[in-house]
């Protein structure tokens, strides 16, 4: 009998996430044992105290930056599309190139130049696509009895006869 026959829900995200954590944590520490023990053992991690605290304060930082990071990924496809987070993707890491290209002056080439304007190009593409399209579906309900939300980039179509006093269906 399959997990659908028998009536149990499918996790959630947050849940796979809180169920994924610790057995990634338990995967990574034997190579980190095997690999890093004797370099640990000479570090002065052992001995100096404020270093310690240093270096604990910077991994925790770390670790909290990485778990918001899957909870605004987690929020970011859940109130618009799986496509939507690889195109954000997609800008974030030509935003951090010119950064770097500004910042650290490090060397662009015109090849790379010319893929970060394709990249730029497809992304205001994809967002007009999806604009015109959601005009379209705007359009095409106003004639018929039933509403349109749009909330958070995701459009939601209401129905009056279906739903219930408190939007529910």
């Amino acid at each position: 009998m399959s997990a659908s026959e028998e009536g149990s829900k499918p996790l959630t995200a947050v849940q796979v996430l809180y169920l994924q954590t610790p057995i990634s944590a338990a995967v990574l520490f034997v190579p980190s044992v095997a690999f890093g023990l004797r370099s640990f053992r000479g570090s002065r991690f052992l001995t100096d105290v404020d270093y310690m605290l240093k270096t604990c304060v910077l991994i925790l930082a770390g670790a909290l930056l990485a778990f918001l990071l899957d909870i605004f990924n987690l929020l970011m496809v859940r109130y618009t599309s799986a496509l939507s987070s690889v195109v954000a993707g997609c800008i974030k890491t030509v935003i951090v190139i010119l950064f770097s290209w500004l910042v650290f002056r490090n060397d662009i080439t015109a090849l790379n130049a010319f893929g970060y304007v394709i990249c730029l190009l497809g992304v205001v593409w994809y967002n007009a696509m999806k604009y015109q399209k959601l005009k379209d579906t705007l359009r095409t309900q106003k004639d018929s009895p039933s509403e349109v939300e749009v909330e958070y980039g995701r459009m939601e179509v209401r129905d009056p006869l279906l739903d219930d006093d408190q939007g529910q269906r």
